[in-house]
């Protein structure tokens, strides 16, 4: 039940820190005012939201999908091991 927890608060914390990276470079470069207003300086929230979800989910489950191919591999190991003992 551990491993389940660490493979998704794992998953979630990479695709986190991608989401949050892109949202970082999009306001940093701001083109064209299309993230923050150039007059009012107001953030288009819904934008931002959209852009980090859109790199969280895939990342976040491409990420999920990786460490849980290296749980099954490594319990798969340990099964063999202990079997042939």
């Amino acid at each position: 039940m551990r491993t389940w927890v660490a493979i998704i608060g794992s998953a979630s914390a990479i695709g986190s820190a991608i989401g949050l990276g892109m949202v970082y470079i999009a306001v940093q470069h701001n083109p064209q005012g299309e993230v923050i207003d150039q007059v009012t300086g107001v953030p288009d929230y819904p934008y931002l939201a959209v852009l980090f979800l859109s790199w969280f989910l895939p990342v976040g489950a491409a990420a999920g999908l990786v460490l849980t191919l290296v749980a099954w591999a490594v319990s798969g190991l340990r099964g063999r091991e202990g079997a042939t003992k």
